[in-house]
């Protein structure tokens, strides 16, 4: 792989400690606003639209996580990522300075796409400017960014509205962001390509156009229907659905015909052949797959330890740590596993192997309020497997990607976590809504029975024995939820053995 001469013009360390706090506050707004969801429905009075506070965030966010890092071709890097920032600490400020609930809603979403930018112009960039002999260091450092964000989100929404105003979890990020920027604005390295005019005449606005459609509505409606606010047959659900499939099909199409066409005369939004080679095609499918148990983990473990086993948000938000630590500790292990030599296909094989293990393992615990010290194992296995993934994905793009589409397929590696997950977690809120109208049905009124689907808080509404059929409804609801996943880890061990090449490509050099 041939490395971009921006980036590597000589060594360069200075811009890493900005592009991490930029991963670290992009990670940590897409979960900070749920503890804080009641609390802003309360304020604007508008309970059944405050979802879409997290919602509009991550259509934004996933929307355009192809499109900053293609952006970022055109303009060059450094710029593209200012770009983010700047755009990132604006509405947050918009957001925490909001007047109306539309006003917060709209802040959040542009938020969302300087939130993707950050994130993923932290992944294209950091294994650029970080010679290949320090890659375990690096992948170390965005372990510890994802574990420390993941279990923080949460715990500061809930500290910060409690104890002060729900406006400082989105206000907070502006002076913390302002700081970060220093280091791209004044201590990257410059090359003779810094100064290059933008080639607007080439870049492909009809297939942004489409795959942000095509990729925003099938979030909305995986999360709507899972969340239960609407039902697959309802006719918004089906004209969207609809819009999305056709957008995808002639998103495909479009860049198809664009990526083999010679010479071209628009560079498209994701290059066609891309998908097709071995082994970036498995790579984007594992990276779909391994985003599915990541994020139920990530929010469902925390909501297990609250309603199962009496937990307090920060407690079960601690307890989390086993998984979040060895998440962490398996990126290190990759980075150092390939270090010298690629390995990047072992990586993910492995990782896929013990992600089925941990996932098959935690869906055997029982729903007694006695917290199970066993299950701290299962979360290392679980942690350890989808970190071995995580990072063996990003630098597998790395190494066998051509550098003039390299942001492309790191933004496409970004945007197919975050499409997986979605639809982890629109698969087992499904899974556990079913089992709440199973087992509370016939004993709470309709009007409980809606409101416990879209808030879990609203279970402390409940008498004693209606509330242990909840916990009862969500514990089992947990134990399938994990044995879909083990299922699904079981397709990734597939897609990551397709990734193998009996002759690999070398590591670039860049020391």
């Amino acid at each position: 792989m041939a490395m971009i001469p921006e980036l590597v013009s000589r060594p360069c360390m200075d811009g890493d400690g900005g592009l991490l706090l930029g991963l670290l506050l992009a990670v940590i707004e897409t979960s900070i606003s749920a503890t804080a969801l009641v609390t802003i429905g309360r304020y604007f009075e508008d309970f059944p639209n405050s979802t879409w506070v997290i919602l509009s965030y991550l259509l934004g966010y996933s929307g355009f996580a192809i499109v900053v890092p293609r952006l970022s071709d055109n303009i060059g890097r450094r710029p593209a990522a200012i770009f983010s920032w700047t755009l990132f600490m604006a509405f947050s400020l918009g957001a925490g300075l909001s007047k109306t609930l539309r006003q917060l809603i709209v802040c959040r979403a542009l938020q969302g796409v300087g939130g993707t930018g950050m994130f993923s112009m932290t992944m294209i960039m950091l294994p650029q400017i970080t010679p290949v002999k320090r890659w375990p260091i690096m992948s170390t450092c965005v372990g510890l960014v994802f574990a420390i964000a993941s279990v923080s989100g949460p715990v500061l929404g809930g500290v910060i509205t409690e104890y002060s105003t729900w406006r400082w979890i989105y206000l907070y990020n502006a002076p913390i962001a302002s700081v970060g920027v220093l280091p791209l604005l004044f201590l990257w390295p410059t090359s003779a390509t810094s100064n290059r005019r933008p080639d607007w005449k080439h870049f492909d606005y009809f297939g942004a156009l489409l795959l942000i459609t095509a990729s925003s509505l099938i979030i909305f409606v995986l999360n709507q229907v899972g969340a239960d606010f609407y039902r697959w047959q309802d006719p918004l659900i089906i004209v969207l659905t609809t819009v999305s499939c056709v957008s995808w099909c002639s998103f495909a199409f479009w860049v198809a015909f664009w990526s083999f066409k010679v010479p071209p005369r628009i560079n498209p939004i994701f290059p066609g052949d891309l998908a097709a080679r071995t082994p970036q095609g498995p790579t984007l499918l594992t990276a779909v797959l391994s985003g599915f148990p990541y994020f139920i983990s990530v929010i469902n473990l925390p909501q297990r330890f609250q309603l199962v086993n009496g937990q307090s948000p920060v407690s079960a938000g601690l307890r989390l740590m086993p998984f979040l630590s060895f998440f962490a500790a398996g990126t290190a292990v990759a980075g150092k596993l390939n270090g010298k030599k690629n390995r990047t296909p072992e990586t993910l094989i492995a990782g896929s192997v013990i992600t089925v293990i941990g996932c098959g393992l935690l869906s055997t615990l029982s729903n007694t309020a006695k917290i199970e010290a066993k299950q701290y194992g299962y979360q290392v296995l679980l942690g350890m497997g989808i970190g071995l993934c995580f990072a063996g994905s990003m630098m597998l793009i790395n190494i066998e990607t051509r550098s003039n589409q390299l942001a492309a397929a790191q933004g496409a590696i970004s945007q197919a976590r975050v499409l997986g997950g979605s639809a982890g977690l629109a698969m087992g809120t499904i899974v556990l809504n079913k089992n709440i109208t199973r087992l509370l049905g016939g004993l709470v009124s309709p009007s409980q029975l809606q409101n416990i689907r879209h808030s879990l808080a609203s279970i402390e509404s409940l008498d004693t024995a209606e509330r242990l059929l909840a916990v009862e409804a969500f514990s089992e609801a947990f134990s399938t939820e994990m044995r879909i996943c083990c299922y699904v880890s079981i397709a990734t061990v597939l897609t990551s053995l397709a990734t193998w090449k009996r002759h690999k490509t070398p590591l670039p050099v860049n020391d």
